[in-house]
């Protein structure tokens, strides 16, 4: 390595993706993070691959910034955890 560290950029969803998101969401009487994690839940069971586990992570990241439930976070941090788990 060149001897300098790696620098953290923040990545967010884009707006057009979390749009798509809400939409079917909603459309599936799901609240966001449910239909993310019934994504993620549909991702172990067919080997989805890497990028599309990505997105999905993002999508959680970018939720749990915006709730302030404390259940709801707990939760996305569960599921944020397991994805990481996913990804090693």
């Amino acid at each position: 390595m060149n001897g300098k560290k790696n620098k953290v950029v923040p990545v967010s969803m884009p707006e057009e993706m979390n749009n798509e998101i809400a939409k079917n969401a909603a459309e599936q009487n799901m609240s966001k993070s449910a239909y993310i994690r019934s994504i993620m839940l549909d991702s172990v069971e067919y080997r989805i691959n890497r990028p599309t586990l990505n997105v999905i992570l993002i999508g959680l990241i970018e939720h749990l910034k915006e709730t302030k439930d404390k259940k709801v976070r707990n939760t996305l941090n569960a599921d944020i955890e397991n994805i990481i788990s996913l990804l090693k």
